[in-house]
């Protein structure tokens, strides 16, 4: 809150949330307020045991995560990659009623904000991975590429 218009374009620079001036309505402190507390309710947390240690992330800010050699590898949007004993069918759990995830064949949980491009035979995420797509799920996985889109885009 402030009595000055002169720092606003600077201030959702650094990704504030709102911008109110004095003086403001309730209204508009509750809409504001409102809107962070919904924003922070996107965020679901998991523990991650990882050797020795025990990671906390957010599950959105997992690019895709990989069954691979009795082992799961989560890539992050940060560019770290957790590798850890957990099963895919256990972090499946964890995104039970998250929208935008979705398994691709028996190896794979993708994010769908983090899809770049469908190809014809591979998804290409934001870190530039490829996640191959099998014959069977290709036109499915389109599908609910764009229904998700979809969504996102209508708030439905």
């Amino acid at each position: 809150m402030t009595t000055s218009t002169e720092f606003a374009v600077e201030a959702f620079a650094l990704h504030a949330n709102d911008y109110l001036t004095k003086p403001y309505t309730k209204e508009r402190l509750i809409g504001t307020l409102d809107r962070i507390i919904e924003k922070r309710h996107r965020h679901r947390y998991i523990l991650i045991p990882c050797g020795n240690e025990i990671h906390r992330i957010d599950l959105y800010s997992v690019v895709y995560a990989e069954a691979r050699n009795h082992s799961l590898e989560l890539h992050l949007r940060s560019g770290n990659c957790l590798k850890t004993r957990m099963t895919l069918s256990e972090l499946k759990e964890w995104f039970q009623g998250l929208s935008g995830f979705m398994a691709v064949g028996a190896s794979y949980i993708v994010n769908l904000r983090c899809v770049q491009k469908v190809l014809p035979t591979a998804l290409e995420m934001t870190n530039g991975e490829a996640i191959p797509v099998p014959r069977r799920l290709r036109s499915e996985v389109k599908q609910q590429y764009f229904d998700f889109y979809t969504q996102e885009a209508t708030g439905q």
